[in-house]
């Protein structure tokens, strides 16, 4: 895992360097060992960030921050960390010759009849289905027509 967490902050690193966002000197982490930080937590830690932070100081020596400092300083990075993922989106979207994408196309019922009336994230009768299995109209059921 600390193979994986190294290679994370190198890339991060680099690609801050390359955008350019002002990093403040006298903290004790830099913008990459933050989002570092938050993306070994949502990747090994369920989303536990106080245990990626606990991690990152017990095996890799890393000074932390208290947790309010983290939250502060990744809500910050948001911006920034949003035109990372584009443009590594991007940059594996044009790494893929193959041009192959997967659709998950599960059907997922968002309310049931009684509520159909009333939903405002579905409107119309295109939206509505029957479930055979449980003889009951929902909306959003089992095939969509889009």
């Amino acid at each position: 895992m600390t193979d994986k967490a190294l290679a994370i902050y190198c890339l991060l690193d680099d690609m801050f360097q390359i955008m350019g966002p002002k990093t403040d000197p006298h903290g004790k982490l830099n913008d990459a060992e933050v989002a570092t930080t938050a993306l070994m937590a949502a990747l090994s830690f369920y989303g536990n960030q106080a245990r990626a932070c606990d991690y990152r100081q017990h095996h890799m020596g890393c000074q932390m921050i208290d947790k309010s400092g983290f939250h502060r300083r990744l809500h910050r990075l948001e911006p920034t960390l949003l035109l990372v993922f584009q443009a590594m989106g991007l940059a594996l979207k044009e790494l893929n010759t193959s041009a192959r994408y997967i659709i998950d196309s599960f059907p997922v019922a968002v309310c049931r009849n009684c509520r159909i009336g009333v939903s405002k994230l579905l409107t119309g009768r295109s939206y509505h289905g029957y479930h055979e299995a449980k003889k009951e109209y929902r909306a959003g059921g089992p095939v969509l027509r889009l």
